[in-house]
């Protein structure tokens, strides 16, 4: 009898743990959301159409980190080359982006960015060649900083130093290490 009080208790036990982390992801995610919307807002709504994301973009340097990416940054020309930094590369991959309208049952326009047929994606695992597309809200809730221009020369093709996926940079550190004075925007 000893045996199955216990187990009943312990199993009790186990299904409140499950019923409360369960509530507690469900409100960490409730929570995550309700910043999200307030980060989406917090920039005019003409930010998320083609002309406003062209706009912001075109011309201008941004950098997004990823546990599974590390750190990359992108200069996006007006002329729709793109130029990424990423992890471990000793050069530039360049590319091309461009900007859609949204695609349907969305309200967001979309950046689209496409790289060579010989360059590979080690998270995706898949190669370039094609045009893949981000909607504008979840790109701009995915960028750290942002900046006009490109101040680290990375149109150049040649990477400042090499990247390292495991460490999460900034544009103002990177700027420090190169002696370069670097203003983010929102």
């Amino acid at each position: 009898m000893l045996k199955s009080k216990s187990a009943c208790f312990l199993g009790l036990i186990a299904i409140l743990v499950t019923a409360c982390s369960t509530t507690s992801k469900r409100k960490e995610w409730e929570r995550k959301k309700v910043e999200w919307a307030a980060e989406v807002a917090s920039y005019p709504a003409s930010t998320y159409t083609q002309a406003g994301l062209t706009k912001r973009y075109s011309g201008a340097t941004f950098l997004d980190y990823s546990v599974q990416h590390g750190t990359q940054v992108e200069y996006l020309s007006p002329n729709g080359v793109a130029y990424l930094w990423y992890p471990g590369n000793a050069k530039i991959v360049s590319g091309q982006w461009k900007v859609e309208g949204p695609s349907s049952g969305s309200k967001y326009a979309r950046l689209c960015w496409k790289y060579g047929a010989n360059t590979y994606n080690p998270v995706t695992q898949t190669r370039g060649g094609s045009f893949n597309c981000v909607p504008a809200n979840r790109h701009i809730l995915a960028e750290e900083e942002y900046t006009r221009g490109d101040p680290l020369n990375l149109s150049s093709g040649r990477v400042p130093f090499v990247l390292k996926r495991e460490r999460e940079y900034s544009l103002i550190q990177i700027g420090k290490k190169l002696g370069l004075p670097i203003k983010l925007l929102h």
